[in-house]
């Protein structure tokens, strides 16, 4: 079975992916084992057909993430007759904005947590927006530290521009900038909207 680099830095440890089925009140049903360098979203029709094997086929809801999420799976589940409940991933989400920002119809499942159903673009999918609180404000706050980071960075590299009594070159401050914003993308374009490079660093 082949591994991956552990993502922990741990480089004594082999790295190993397990798919772990479990029954809607989390108890274990059975698990596989994949090699280490297996992406996720590659082994939802064998899991699926491994504990249908052993259990048989029922009218099960399979839950998973949006890590399993890709065409080919959703395409197959829908093919095959099977129901399914799968994260969306955020691009898809920015389809649906028009529906997110709207009031009507969501309805309150516990405090703090609200879900609305969208019916999909052919009517074959039916979306289950949710909205939490608790997210809103994770999400705030984490842009807010974002938008610091960068903010901070950028002084930094404006007080060295200033006092710099060369002349500098364009390409290595973008290349720069251009990592500062990919490892703070949350709050980038936000940043790239306020930014923009001083006359000194034109001159290269």
């Amino acid at each position: 079975m082949r591994s991956r680099p552990s993502r922990d830095h741990r480089p004594d440890c082999k790295q190993v992916c397990i798919a772990l089925v479990v029954t809607r009140d989390g108890m274990p049903l059975g698990y596989e084992v994949f090699a280490g360098n297996r992406v996720d979203v590659t082994t939802v029709e064998e899991i699926v057909e491994a504990m249908e094997s052993r259990f048989g086929m029922a009218q099960r809801n399979w839950v998973m993430d949006r890590g399993m999420t890709s065409e080919d799976n959703i395409e197959w589940l829908q093919q095959t007759g099977r129901c399914y409940l799968i994260g969306t991933p955020k691009s898809e989400l920015k389809k649906r904005r028009a529906a997110i920002v709207d009031t009507k119809d969501w309805q309150q499942v516990r405090d703090g947590l609200e879900v609305k159903f969208c019916q999909g673009p052919d009517g074959g999918e039916t979306f289950v927006l949710c909205r939490s609180v608790e997210r809103r404000e994770k999400e705030r706050a984490m842009h807010v530290r974002f938008q610091q980071r960068i903010e901070e960075k950028l002084g930094s590299l404006q007080r060295r521009m200033e006092v710099s009594r060369k002349r500098l070159d364009r390409g290595p401050i973008e290349r720069q900038l251009g990592r500062l914003l990919g490892r703070n993308s949350r709050a980038a374009d936000v940043t790239r909207s306020r930014f923009s490079m001083t006359p000194r660093a034109h001159r290269a």
